[in-house]
């Protein structure tokens, strides 16, 4: 392949994607699935964003790259800190491609901040505070030159905030006009920069997803939505609007290049297990909790939460940093009898940690056979919750950290990962049907309007003059898409990928005396860039817009 364009959709799923493909609404994205390659697309095993795209540039595992979340544990502490790509081990396949002398265009991906040289140009993603921060892009100037041509550049459009306000036509309209100066910067960039490989994320079918998600499966959510409400149509606005970008772009490209649509991971409906998960354990005796101190500082915070408005809450943010961290840390953990708990969860991701001695400030769990008969006794406990409305079973499995991660940062993760049943609503816990019901505390503000949710497979789509027409594949990994790459520009495939190059997507003429390359590659030093405090504000809001943090 002479040249490459990967459009990230993130979060795209078949199972929209499909029957509006069906009904001749998505003809761009049509001709290119029918007339190349496409399969589902596994994403990593807790689904996050932060993790996946990382996962997309590295073709490694979380436990290799040691990006899990937007944030992460403090080592020996109870508390969090913010990522971004300086977290990162291991090298993205366009640095790779850069040694080579393939020039490179990367805009949007999250966990690209900060814009590192590349041999070309990079726009840093979501994990950047802002367009002013520095090292924002590359060349540092790139955005305001951008700018000048083809007016505001959107990092992020906030929809959140301005369904929170009630302004739910607005937040559609942010969408389409995010959509639309992203395909300039996209289409102004690649007509005007040189380049071999370019790769671009929309990230509005993410926004959409997780806002609107309610207007398509109201019951699915517990929401009360008109049947003629003008926004059970909205998703698939947001999807015609990008197939006809993606149209644009492919009309903007050389007969020669090849196209890879892809998303980080499928989407669904919100399930509200994940803050019932405490509850649960705190009935099997896993949790201790102290007294009742924190019930009125958490009825008195959610209250006004939900009445200030975003302007308000920033400013305060800005005159009073940290504040909110506090407030929130004591929110999840002030009434933690530590001494008393064996396992817990942060209230708003599907994991449990178990409370290790040695491991963690308060630990009262040895490591060892004391490990595995907690963590034995949490998994056979989940597996058992049913939902309290339907009385169905809704996990699907419990999986240990060393199950599903390999590599130098396994240990990060949490010890456990819920899978909860795609197809099943969570509406609270209990052990078995008649079991004590554990009700979720559903969240207040920005937090409230997320109804979407991710989903394990996203989508691949492949074409070119050296793909393969009209084929379906197996279901592929996230984490092949790097040595895929790589393999068809003819280079060297780093010996420390977990994927594997798609062999099969390209024509046996161009397969044909073709060897996979592969290369040991020493890992440079790495200097974390730590957030300061304004700028670890500005991600927690964003964070918390996009459902990731409450």
């Amino acid at each position: 392949m002479k040249k490459v364009v990967i459009i990230g959709l993130d979060g795209a799923t078949w199972s929209l994607m499909q029957p509006l493909i069906d009904a001749g609404k998505l003809p761009h994205l049509e001709r290119l699935a029918g007339g190349g390659v496409r399969a589902d697309l596994r994403s990593v095993p807790n689904m996050r964003s932060a993790a996946a795209w990382t996962s997309f540039m590295t073709g490694t595992n979380p436990g290799k790259h040691g990006i899990y979340e937007f944030y992460e544990r403090i080592p020996g502490e109870y508390r969090i800190r913010f990522t971004n790509g300086s977290f990162r081990h291991g090298r993205p396949f366009w640095d790779l491609l850069g040694d080579a002398g393939y020039r490179v265009g990367v805009v949007n991906v999250p966990m690209t901040y900060p814009a590192g040289e590349v041999n070309g140009f990079l726009i840093a993603g979501l994990d950047a505070p802002g367009k002013q921060s520095r090292g924002f892009c590359y060349p540092p100037d790139l955005v305001e030159r951008v700018e000048k041509q083809v007016g505001e550049y959107v990092l992020e459009p906030g929809i959140t905030g301005m369904m929170v306000g009630g302004d739910v036509e607005g937040a559609e309209k942010a969408l389409h006009h995010s959509i639309t100066q992203r395909k300039k910067t996209f289409l102004h960039l690649m007509k005007n920069e040189a380049w071999d490989l370019f790769v671009a994320v929309f990230r509005e079918t993410d926004n959409v997803h997780h806002c609107f998600w309610k207007y398509i499966q109201p019951e699915e959510v517990g929401a009360a939505i008109a049947d003629d409400s003008p926004f059970r149509k909205t998703i698939e606005g947001v999807y015609v609007h990008l197939d006809e970008a993606v149209g644009e772009i492919l009309a903007a490209l050389p007969r020669d290049a090849a196209v890879i649509v892809m998303s980080d991971h499928g989407f669904g409906f919100r399930q509200f297990g994940a803050s019932c998960i405490n509850g649960y354990l705190e009935k099997d005796g896993y949790l201790a909790l102290r007294g009742k101190g924190g019930g009125f500082l958490k009825s008195a915070y959610r209250r006004v939460e939900g009445l200030l408005s975003r302007k308000t809450k920033e400013r305060l943010l800005r005159l009073l940093p940290g504040v909110r961290d506090r407030v929130q840390s004591r929110l999840y953990f002030s009434r933690v009898d530590w001494p008393r708990t064996k396992a817990y969860s942060d209230g708003v991701m599907p994991v449990v940690w178990i409370n290790v001695k040695g491991r963690d400030p308060e630990g009262v769990v040895e490591p060892g056979a004391d490990y595995d008969r907690v963590k034995d006794g949490v998994v056979q406990a989940l597996m058992e919750a049913v939902d309290i409305r339907s009385g169905r079973p809704v996990v699907e499995a419990v999986r240990h950290r060393d199950e599903i991660y390999s590599g130098p940062h396994a240990d990060a993760a949490p010890d456990l990962l819920v899978h909860w049943k795609e197809d099943e609503p969570v509406f609270g816990l209990a052990r078995g049907p008649g079991g004590e019901p554990v009700e979720p505390e559903f969240p207040t503000g920005e937090f409230s309007m997320i109804t979407g949710e991710h989903r394990r497979d996203g989508i691949f789509i492949a074409r070119g003059p050296e793909i393969r027409e009209g084929v379906a594949l197996e279901t592929l990994s996230l984490m092949d898409i790097c040595p895929t790459v790589l393999y068809g520009m003819g280079e060297a495939i780093p010996s420390s990928v977990d994927g594997r190059p798609v062999i099969e997507a390209f024509t046996p003429s161009f397969n044909e005396g073709r060897e996979v390359k592969w290369r040991s590659l020493d890992e440079e030093g790495k200097d974390e860039t730590r957030y300061r405090e304004e700028d670890e504000d500005t991600i927690r809001q964003r964070l918390r817009d996009l459902g990731y943090i409450e």
